[in-house]
Parts: structure tokens; sequence; C-alpha cells
């Protein structure tokens, strides 16, 4: 009898095991199912889902199709906005795309140059394909006169009302998914916006510089960057240095997708001869990418600057000062922040400048200077340059780390 009992339990037991398998798969077929379901769904779709995730960069309206979103705009740090008068140029259009999943393998084939345009013979047929024209339009330099209430002018923020028609809070939400950064508020900006000279009596004398400066060529990748943010970061480069020291800026394209920066770039960056666009045959990152440009420079010194970047007044002739003095040397510029809700210019004094640096866990983090570098640089400040350098080469220094 016993062994009968046995018998029926392993019996029942293989049974409930049969139908949990079973159960599972009827699981497992109804989720995927009602996934591929939604997924057509999404790519068929209108509104935030067309994208299919791929973001795409926006813009601000010549004008606002309410009066209460005109008064919105005008409230923007007490000023209004003329729409009305000519800008500089289009911002990318907002028109529906759907993402592009495509591997490419590497050729070693010829590459050809249009309008200062370095062109893979696999972007040509990408390059085609032009972007839609827009009602939208990036902010160009304010007039002297009105310079002081543009917004953004002088480093000032942003600040947006906290009352917002629901086109104008989608924009702003959308701006925020697509970059992580409030480009709304950048779009409203100018892209020669002024910044205020943070530099101190030290750094402004002319004469701690060699006169005879070597050129450099600056180097800026970008993938799927905002319009307005990598328009400021090249005007910034071409208003605030020196125009016998600057080469060409290279912009390398790292494989993006987004229409405003195929030939709209290209379009607007012909009345600039020293910009050149490269742009990779596929997505490469930011290293190779890097390494992609450097083969581009013909200057004896190279600079690599982020694509959301505004060099300040100032800010090329101390770098290239220390690399004519010793061509081995590595320098990095003090790094100030770019709020990125309001677009606020926050800058410090030298008295603040931090090191780059790695903690235990290997992340990069910025660190106060040690004193015993401070007490260094206090004595070197009080001998002749020429003496500072034989110092300094004779004697170990702190080798601070390079952001990114």
């Amino acid at each position: 009898m016993a062994f009968i009992w046995r018998r029926r339990s392993t019996t029942i037991v293989k049974l409930v095991a049969l139908m949990l398998a079973i159960w599972f798969c009827i699981a497992f077929l109804i989720y995927t199912d009602d996934t591929r379901r939604r997924a057509a769904q999404e790519t068929s779709g209108f509104g935030v889902g067309d994208s299919g995730g791929d973001p795409i960069a926006l813009a601000l309206k010549n004008g606002p199709e309410s009066g209460e979103e005109q008064q919105q705009l005008a409230d923007v740090n007490g000023n209004a906005i003329d729409r009305d008068a000519p800008q500089e140029a289009d911002v990318p259009p907002t028109a529906k795309h759907k993402s592009r999943v495509k591997v490419l393998p590497r050729l070693k084939a010829e590459e050809s140059v249009r309008h200062n345009v370095v062109v893979h013979p696999e972007e040509k047929a990408v390059n085609k394909q032009e972007a839609k024209e827009d009602d939208k339009n990036v902010l160009d330099a304010p007039a002297a006169n009105v310079l002081e209430d543009s917004p953004g002018e002088l480093g000032r923020p942003v600040i947006l009302p906290k009352t917002m028609t629901p086109e104008m809070k989608k924009a702003v939400d959308d701006g925020w998914t697509n970059n992580a950064f409030n480009q709304y508020v950048s779009d409203l900006i100018s892209v020669h916006r002024s910044l205020p000279d943070p530099r101190d009596a030290w750094c402004k004398d002319s004469a701690r510089y060699l006169s005879n400066l070597p050129k450099t060529d600056v180097i800026i990748c970008f993938h799927n960057e905002a319009w307005s943010v990598l328009l400021r970061t090249v005007h910034s480069v071409l208003d605030r240095s020196p125009p016998e020291l600057i080469g060409k800026i290279i912009l390398v394209d790292d494989y993006s997708d987004m229409p405003h920066l195929k030939k709209q770039l290209e379009d607007y960056f012909i009345a600039y001869p020293k910009v050149e666009i490269v742009r990779g045959p596929q997505r490469e990152g930011l290293i190779r990418a890097r390494l992609l440009g450097a083969k581009y420079a013909k200057s004896p010194v190279i600079t690599y600057l982020d694509s959301h970047c505004e060099c300040a007044e100032g800010w090329l002739e101390p770098l290239l000062d220390r690399i004519a003095r010793n061509s081995t040397t590595v320098v990095c510029p003090v790094i100030d922040v770019i709020d990125d809700t309001t677009l606020e210019f926050h800058y410090r004094d030298s008295s603040g400048v931090n090191v780059g640096g790695f903690d235990w866990n290997l992340q990069f983090s910025w660190h106060a200077v040690p004193e015993r570098e401070k007490k260094r640089h206090n004595l070197l400040q009080l001998l002749p340059l020429q003496l500072q350098e034989q110092w300094q080469q004779q004697h170990q220094q702190l080798l601070p780390l390079l952001a990114a």
C-alpha cells in the first residue's frame, strides 16, 4: 500500500510541475505579444512616441500662439524678446523621424571635401536627406543698446515663469529629456552672448605672455548636440580668441542622426572658413572621435573642447604661453560652471581653483589644492618667470588630472 502511494505521489508531483511549465510558457507568449503590439503602436503613433526614443533637439518659435504665452515670454527676466528682428540661423526642425540602428564596417575609402566638410563615403547617403525648413530661429547677437537687457547676457540666469502653457511646459520637459539640461532656456539666449571677465589683474597682464605664441587647432567632438549650445561653443572660441592664434576649428560629428546637424550645420558654417566639419562613418565614442579630429589638425598645438561649453575672455593665451615655453606641457584651464537650469555663468577667482583627481573608487572629482602646493606657488610668484621655469623643471610637481 505504501508503495502504491509513493507511485501516486510521484505522479501528482510530475503533473503539477508540467502544469506550471505550461502556465509559464503561456504567460511568456502573452507578455511577448503584448510588448510587440505596444512597440508597433509607439512606432506608428504621433507626438512624443513617434521618435522611437531618439532625441530631437527643440527650439523656440518665432512668435507665441497666444497672448498668454506672449506674456510669459515677456516675463522671462522681465525682458521681452523681439521675434521679428533679423535672425541668424534656422533652429533644427522638430519633425518626427525614426531612430536608425546601423552598424557600418570600417572602410579605408577615399573621402571628399565639400564646403569645408570632410564626408566619408558612408555618410554621403545620409547627407542627402536635407532637414525640413522650420519657423524657428536662433537669436542673433543683441544690439549694443539692449545688450544688458537681453536674456542671459553677462552670464546672468534666465528664470522661466512658474506658470506655463502646456505647449511651453512640454518644450521645456522635452529639452531636459533630450539633453539633460534646459535647452528651452538655451534657445532664448544669443549664440554670441557676453560673459563677465573672471580674470584677476595678474592674469590680465599681457606682458606675462610670450609675443610669438603658436597657433592651435580647436577640436570639438559632438553627437546629437543641441543646436544653440553647439553654435554658442563655436562662437565663443571665435569671438574671444585672437584670430592669429586660431588655425581652424574642427567639428567632429560622431555619427549624429539629427537633421539639424547635417546639411543645416554645413550651410551655417559656410560663412566661417576657419570651421571644418569632419564626419565619422560610424559611432566611435569620445576618444576615437578626438583621434579622428587630430588627423586633420595642421597647427603645432591641438586644443580639445566639449561641445557644450563657453570660453571666457583671455582663455587661450595663458595655455599657449605654457606650451610655447615647454613643448612637453599638457595644460588645462580653470573649468567654471554653467547652471544646467538657468544657464547662469558661475565663476571663481584664482583663490578658489581646484585640481582634478581620482578617489579610491577611481571616480573623477575636484579636490582642493594641498597647502604645500599653495605655499610653493606663492613663493614661485616672487621669482622672475625664467627662474620659475627652471625650478619647476628641477623639482617634482603635483600633476592634476584633466577633466574627461
